[in-house]
This record gives structure tokens, C-alpha cells and sequence, in this order.
């Protein structure tokens, strides 16, 4: 018999700000700020689908930071440089 309340779910506790503060001190000059984000909001941000922006990762057309073995970041400058340029190729 189980009692209420008892039961633990098994989440490790994940400080994303300070993964984060890490990719940008490796792969960003000093004093610049770069943004991350994951595929999901940077998608919806973008108007765009998900699993195709983490299809352009996995090809290398965007940058992609592994944070670790279930997280993946993308820097929005780039993803947004990126989609932008197919956006003025596609109006001309």
C-alpha cells in the first residue's frame, strides 16, 4: 500500500543560467552577450518548426551547444541571421 505524498519523482535540479554564462565565456569574445535558447520557443519566436531548426543543427547550417547529454541550445543570433537570409531570398 502506498500513502499520499510519499512518492519522489526523480528530477536533478538543472541551474540553466549558469550552463549557459559557460557556452558564453567559451565561445563569445569579452564583453559581448550572446542569447541562447532552446528549439521550442526559439521556433515559435521564429515562426517556424521545431524539428526543423534542430534538422539545421544537426546538418551544421546553425550553431548548436550541447550542454549536456539531453539539452541543446542554439544561439538566436544565428538562427535568426539564418532564417532571415532565406526570408529576403524568398521576397526577391
Amino acid at each position: 500500500m502506498e500513502r499520499e505524498g510519499t512518492r519522489r519523482k526523480n528530477k536533478v535540479s538543472f541551474d540553466l543560467r549558469a550552463e549557459t554564462r559557460l557556452i558564453e565565456s567559451m565561445h563569445s569574445p569579452p564583453g559581448e552577450i550572446r542569447k541562447f535558447s532552446k528549439a521550442k520557443p526559439l521556433a515559435r519566436q521564429l515562426g517556424i518548426c521545431p524539428k526543423t531548426l534542430q534538422r539545421w543543427g544537426i546538418a551544421g547550417k546553425v550553431p548548436r551547444y550541447r550542454v549536456n547529454s539531453r539539452m541543446i541550445l542554439y544561439g538566436e543570433s544565428e538562427v535568426v541571421a539564418f532564417v532571415e537570409s532565406f526570408r529576403t531570398a524568398a521576397a526577391n
